[in-house]
């Protein structure tokens, strides 16, 4: 399986994408007032003149090829082998669309997973 990350960002600074430790194909979207596209390393940067998560995300979802997309935000730092955890999780987990995962943020607490259990069910009509 193809794990590819989903970054969304506001005026990209390309050194903080070193410090992600990202090591997968990554896509970002960068909202900074201009539109562009450029290559740097494993990040396909996508540069948008407009504002707002669920638009940046949106954008992006028209851009990634990955067989599992994780969506990023631009205080995360990966582990080493995220890749492999990602893609191990999701093969014992053949029926889940969406898999929640806890990774290092330097500027915030984030309350840890402790236990699996499922996010939400939706009841087919």
């Amino acid at each position: 399986m193809k794990v590819e990350v989903l970054l969304s960002v506001m005026n990209l600074n390309k050194t903080d994408l070193d410090k992600m430790n990202i090591t997968s194909k990554c896509t970002v979207i960068n909202q900074c007032g201009k539109k562009g596209e450029e290559l740097y390393k494993n990040f396909h940067i996508y540069s948008y003149d407009e504002k707002g998560i669920s638009i940046s995300r949106n954008r992006g979802l028209d851009h990634v090829d990955g067989d599992i997309i994780l969506l990023c935000d631009d205080d995360i730092v990966y582990d080493e082998y995220y890749v492999k955890k990602v893609s191990d999780e999701f093969a014992r987990n053949k029926k889940a669309d969406v898999i929640l995962f806890n990774f290092k943020s330097p500027n915030r607490y984030k309350r840890p997973l402790k236990k699996k259990e499922k996010a939400s069910y939706i009841q087919q009509p």
